[in-house]
């Protein structure tokens, strides 16, 4: 089981580093600064930013065999809280070192129910996975698990969170705002560090279809790196932030 484990994590290695090897610089700096890059022979794809010529900063990659990964990257790999699509569906967790640890969780909706699986990795390894199934049109708030302290599924109003509780306070996973058909995720930081960078994805339904971003947060506001997707028109926006105002458009 270790050897296959193993082979496994080092074949992801290879895919990431062999992605950014071959690369073919589509628009923009891929060595320093912001870039978008597609392999014709593999049909890899990064849309984010670079340093030495390395996936650094926020980034979207998108793998030969479909696999995506919104991250704010490290010396070419996911890092941190991270989006991502591994063929189940969207997940969102930390990685650390290109593993996947603590909780994760993944996002499974039904007409009628809310549905999450909370997936517990240590080292890369999934040890533990569990269902919740919440009600949508139940009187109870805390629509399955725990809402105070564990993993929960909490309506308020028109505001729908799904992830990890501590006190009665959010602290990883989705938050969705249905009225304004916006989903975001992130893993805000802690109180004592609250002006802290962090990381968030967001996406939202519009006329055009779904635009997917990521980008740099501190407190409520946009700062730092920026990037967007939206596939039904093929655009490709990135940006630097300073306290919610764009100051360099690529």
């Amino acid at each position: 089981m270790k050897r296959i484990v193993l082979i496994t994590f080092l074949s992801l290695l290879s895919l990431f580093a062999k992605a950014q090897e071959g690369d073919s610089c589509q628009a923009g700096d891929c060595k320093n600064g912001y870039g978008y890059s597609f392999n014709v022979n593999s049909k890899d794809m990064y849309h984010g930013f670079y340093k030495d010529a390395v996936f650094e900063g926020i980034g979207y990659h998108q793998l030969p065999g479909g696999n995506w990964y919104f991250s704010n990257f490290k010396s070419g790999m996911p890092n941190g809280f991270t989006v991502y699509n591994e063929g189940e569906g969207t997940v969102c967790g930390v990685f650390e070192n290109n593993q996947k640890i603590g909780p994760h969780i993944k996002i499974l909706n039904s007409a009628d129910k809310v549905e999450r699986e909370l997936l517990i990795y240590t080292k890369g390894q999934l040890t533990a996975s569990k269902l919740f199934v919440g009600e949508a049109n139940t009187e109870n708030p805390c629509l399955a698990g725990n809402c105070d302290t564990g993993f929960g599924i909490l309506k308020s109003d028109d505001t729908l969170m799904s992830g990890i509780f501590k006190d009665g306070l959010f602290v990883q996973g989705e938050v969705q705002l249905l009225a304004y058909n916006v989903s975001e995720y992130y893993k805000p930081p802690t109180l004592d560090q609250s002006l802290e960078p962090y990381f968030k994805y967001f996406k939202r339904l519009t006329p055009n279809g779904v635009e997917e971003a990521a980008h740099m947060t501190r407190g409520s506001r946009a700062d730092g790196q920026f990037i967007l997707i939206n596939a039904s028109t093929n655009a490709l926006k990135a940006a630097l932030f300073e306290d919610g105002e764009p100051v360099k458009i690529f």
